[in-house]
């Protein structure tokens, strides 16, 4: 496990976000604080177009919005989708997250915590 020290919350963005897109086309995982404080763990992918059961983000100016807001769009592998008579009908759904709230990163076999 690899530890991480930044000096500014600028730069553990920078950090995170290059940790991130590090993963490419493979399945990463990361633990972040939501906003109510709790823990999560996601599994997450990048490059998914047109999955099966997820519609994706809409928007042109949505990137413009998550890089002054610190976001990254990741595909959350681990969403179970239920169809109206609560069968599971797919998985998967499109997710921001927050580039300030990571905690930890795991990518390409090697774990990242953020201090």
């Amino acid at each position: 496990m690899e530890i991480i020290t930044t000096s500014s919350i600028d730069e553990k963005v920078k950090v995170a976000k290059k940790l991130l897109l590090s993963v490419g086309n493979k399945i990463g995982s990361v633990y972040f604080t939501k906003k109510d404080g709790k823990l999560r763990r996601m599994c997450y992918r990048l490059h998914v177009y047109e999955p099966q059961y997820s519609k994706a983000p809409k928007g042109n100016d949505r990137r413009d919005i998550n890089d002054r807001n610190n976001l990254l769009v990741v595909f959350d592998t681990n969403k179970v989708l239920y169809n109206d008579k609560g069968k599971m009908r797919g998985r998967g759904a499109w997710r921001s997250l927050s580039l300030e709230r990571v905690k930890r990163i795991c990518v390409n076999g090697k774990i990242y915590k953020f201090a």
